[in-house]
């Protein structure tokens, strides 16, 4: 993209409007009222935040719930329908309320008598409009509230945005809808394996790493896997109370068709008995498999952890979650992130962007996450993972001030949790605390993530699990505006 070019005066007048806009903040009857996106933008990009902030302030944010659209007291059309997502993007921001269009006979206009045309909006209508024809839309949004944390913490991925404002949602959002990970796949057959006998061996298997499951066993496929398909045990690397090989032995093998880069498929195939390998039968060797330590596995990138097999993955770089809070799809937002994903619960729902105010969608920066690696993804020496988001998780560093792993630590606590008890980590949803999810995994095990609990103390859950989603992103914008820049 060419940069963008400020002549002397285009610059005066770019300074002018911030310094009006800040000027307006100022004397606002002698208080401060931030009443727009553009009034917080402008206070960003002077680097003047902390002037007019401060860590606990809130931000309100709409986001849609729904768009019907009617014909009121029509005579000529006998019908309209709206696509909502045209709607949203047509109007630039959220907020709810009715709209009103009228046909004068010739054309449609707004109640401000601006002339518009209906397709534009998503609003299609049946029949021959007919002189004072109305067509009415209710739009219904819920308000989001975001604490202000921090300032100035997180590292935009567009260099030139120097300055930002860290929020975080004040209460939980989605409690029992989705998981962190759906329970993966064991096996990822990338060329598929044809009907036939085959045979595995499990090292250091059991949760936690355990031996007590410890042998190679054996099975016959009646139907093909077809390529990119796999298989699961539905009955190894969770935890027990005991561990033994009779676990792995019996009707606990299924397989399945592969998931498509849309997010659909993935359906059942089977369910074949497991035995123990009997030394004789002629059989395909799949290799080894392990609850959480790469190196008593056959280390390919097709097999699976047992424990993620059992509960999900740690990994936040390829959740559910993650995905949700940087989508805008209007529905059905979830693709696999892993050769080894599953479909999980909540998939065909918006992305949390869909719906969000357009203003403050458009503010929000892209900026750095650091999240710390769990010792089974720890490929090639890293120890970490870098990935670039609007929309996060915070992790335990951020919240409890400690962290995971003694090797990484994943930024620095918050401003907003420094000197604070645990009473005032703890977050709600209608009233009721709610348990909500770090992005830290866990480290003792390769399933498990670091939650907040209902008493604000930390804790950890298998990523299965369908806790509460509490956002995180930053509002960004440049110091310095120069010519040339």
């Amino acid at each position: 993209m060419p940069s963008k070019i400020l002549t002397d005066d285009t610059f005066a007048a770019e300074m002018g409007k911030l310094n009006q806009t800040l000027l307006r903040l100022a004397s606002n009857n002698g208080g401060l009222e931030i009443n727009s996106m553009e009034d917080l933008n402008a206070i960003v990009r002077l680097g003047r935040a902390k002037e007019f902030l401060e860590v606990s302030d809130q931000v309100e944010v709409e986001r849609e719930t729904n768009i019907t659209v009617s014909k009121g007291n029509s005579q000529g059309i006998t019908a309209v329908s709206i696509t909502a997502s045209t709607f949203l993007a047509k109007m630039g921001t959220t907020h709810a309320g009715v709209y009103e269009a009228t046909y004068d006979g010739n054309v449609w206009h707004k109640e401000n008598g601006e002339v518009i045309t209906l397709s534009e909006y998503g609003i299609t209508v049946t029949g021959t409009p007919q002189a004072n024809d109305v067509v009415i839309v209710t739009e219904t949004a819920s308000v989001l509230t975001f604490d202000v944390v921090d300032f100035d913490k997180m590292t935009p991925r567009n260099p030139k945005l120097t300055k930002s404002i860290q929020l975080l949602m004040h209460d939980v959002l989605l409690y029992g809808t989705m998981p962190f990970s759906a329970p993966q796949l064991l096996y990822y057959a990338l060329n598929g394996l044809a009907a036939g006998n085959y045979k595995f061996t499990l090292d250091h298997a059991a949760y936690g790493g355990g031996t007590q499951y410890d042998g190679t066993y054996m099975f016959t496929l009646t139907q093909a896997i077809p390529a990119k398909g796999g298989f699961r045990h539905t009955n190894i690397g969770g935890y027990k109370s005991s561990y033994a090989q009779s676990d792995v032995i019996g009707n606990y093998l299924k397989t399945y068709q592969p998931v498509a880069a849309n997010g659909t498929g993935g359906a059942e195939i089977e369910t074949v008995a497991v035995s123990l390998y009997d030394g004789e039968t002629v059989c395909t060797d799949l290799g080894k498999f392990t609850a959480q330590n790469r190196s008593y596995m056959t280390d390919d990138g097709y097999h699976n952890s047992t424990e993620r097999n059992a509960y999900g993955s740690n990994r936040y770089r390829d959740s559910v979650y993650r995905l949700w809070l940087n989508s805008n799809a209007s529905s059905n937002f979830w693709k696999p992130q892993s050769v080894f994903d599953r479909i999980p619960g909540g998939s065909t729902m918006a992305g949390f962007l869909y719906g969000l105010d357009q203003e403050f969608v458009d503010a929000l920066g892209e900026v750095q996450v650091k999240t710390a690696l769990h010792q089974f993804d720890r490929a090639n020496g890293a120890t970490y993972d870098i990935t670039y988001d609007k929309v996060y998780l915070v992790s335990r560093k951020d919240v409890h001030g400690t962290d995971e792993y003694n090797d990484i630590s994943e930024g620095s606590q918050l401003e907003y949790y420094k000197n604070t008890t645990n009473a005032d980590k703890i977050k709600y949803q209608s009233g009721s605390a709610k348990y909500w999810w770090l992005r830290t995994p866990y480290s003792s095990v390769a399933n498990s993530v670091r939650r907040v609990d209902t008493s604000g103390d930390m804790y950890y859950y298998g990523a299965y699990g369908t806790h509460g989603v509490v956002p995180a992103c930053s509002i960004c914008g440049k110091v310095n505006i120069t010519v040339g820049d």
